[in-house]
């Protein structure tokens, strides 16, 4: 009964608002927000879901995934450009721990999966054992009071009906990805990772879940873990990526044609 009362006198002294616009409203984006987010559409490379240039008829791969691609990771797709209401969203959650702003990636999420079908084949969410959040150290997790992955796992799986499973921890503290090249980042995360063998069903396909996708390298060490544990297939789910300007805005201008060409969310008109 308490705890209900105390629900209530907070959403009465701090009602529900957008966390684009700040305008008072139950959605966590509103109708007006939503649709101006961007989404990462075709064309894409087949194995990390990086975009690529339009122009090059015929390229399935990006550079990175032609010249040298690890096993343990089949596949990576993310949801929208990593600018903009998107990258203020998970600046907010990640380092101003504002967890409100999960619940407005987590509309992106959603609305990303039920335009993309292209995704939506690739990704294997009718099939998979679990919804697996990249874990944070306890230390950095104690700082900022939850898992910002773990949130997004949620909101992804209240979509597709997967269950979270914490089936990864974080063996040692590592440093934040920002700022470091390719290579420091895979030397970064190497061996950070252990798998809860007891939460691993041999054979069976997890989803990764994170925030952002940048190189790769956390997602990858994280897969190559979990497939030492005995998992069969991984693949991985971020809401962003950083792209190029010139692609920043051809991704602005296929939503908006999209927008217009569906009833918003992801049926034809």
């Amino acid at each position: 009964m308490a705890r209900a009362v105390l629900a209530w006198l907070a959403r009465w002294l701090f009602p529900a608002r957008c966390q684009g616009c700040g305008r008072l409203g139950p959605e966590p984006l509103c109708d007006a927000c939503l649709p101006r987010v961007p989404l990462m559409l075709l064309p894409r490379c087949r194995w990390c879901g990086h975009w690529l240039d339009p122009l090059a008829r015929g390229v399935e791969r990006c550079a990175d995934c032609r010249s040298a691609r690890a096993d343990d990771l089949l596949l990576a797709r993310s949801a929208a450009p990593h600018e903009g209401l998107t990258r203020r969203l998970v600046v907010r959650l990640k380092y101003h721990r504002h967890q409100a702003a999960a619940e407005a990636l987590g509309a992106i999420l959603r609305r990303w999966l039920r335009h993309d079908e292209e995704a939506a084949r690739a990704l294997p969410l009718d099939s998979a054992a679990a919804l697996v959040p990249v874990p944070l150290h306890r230390r950095r997790q104690r700082w900022r009071s939850f898992n910002q992955a773990r949130l997004l796992a949620e909101t992804l799986a209240e979509e597709c009906g997967l269950p979270v499973v914490e089936a990864l921890v974080r063996v040692r503290p590592t440093r934040p990805q920002v700022g470091l090249a390719a290579a420091a980042r895979e030397r970064n995360v190497k061996g950070a990772f252990a798998a809860r063998d007891e939460c691993i069903v041999s054979g069976a396909t997890y989803v990764l879940v994170d925030d952002v996708y940048t190189s790769g390298a956390t997602l990858r060490e994280c897969a190559r873990t979990l497939r030492a544990a005995g998992a069969g297939q991984v693949v991985a789910v971020t809401v962003a990526r950083p792209i190029r300007e010139d692609l920043l805005g051809l991704a602005r201008r296929w939503t908006a044609e999209m927008d217009r060409s569906s009833d918003g969310e992801g049926r034809a008109l």
